[in-house]
């Protein structure tokens, strides 16, 4: 799409070109939100010109730390979350017990809360089993 340029004068400019053509004398039609932004921008006085390209500077400068400090944030959760599946993955190899392992981590786009759990129902099933055996004893007799 090519871009056109719009340039806007006010009706009241001196060194506006008059036209014998009323619908000439009308603004130009803006076809873009950024046109319009930029045609808005050159009708303000220098002072507030440059004020608002001021605050357009350190909007930007604070997007820009944001981006930034979202970036260290995802870094260093993807780093804290390898960390806790190596040690998951030690605590595995090392025991044979149950064990809960809960993780909070304050990502780029928020906290991302992480638990894993080992449950070994051997334990459980062998003492329903015994359980079972002595209630069915006790009726038997």
């Amino acid at each position: 799409m090519a871009q056109q340029a719009v340039i806007i004068t006010p009706m009241n400019d001196p060194n506006r070109k008059p036209s014998g053509d009323s619908k000439s004398d009308l603004p130009a039609p803006i076809s873009k939100s950024s046109n319009l932004l930029d045609a808005a921008l050159a009708n303000l006085p220098a002072e507030q010109q440059q004020t608002l390209a001021e605050k357009a500077i350190e909007r930007r400068l604070d997007l820009d730390a944001d981006a930034k400090r979202a970036e260290l944030r995802f870094h260093t959760s993807s780093a804290d979350m390898a960390k806790t599946v190596d040690f998951v993955r030690e605590l595995e190899n090392s025991t044979k017990s149950d064990y809960t392992v809960s993780s909070q981590y304050h990502t780029a786009s928020g906290h991302t809360n992480v638990e894993i759990k080992k449950s070994n129902n051997l334990i459980i099933i062998v003492i329903a089993v015994v359980i079972a055996l002595i209630v069915g004893f006790i009726f038997y007799r």
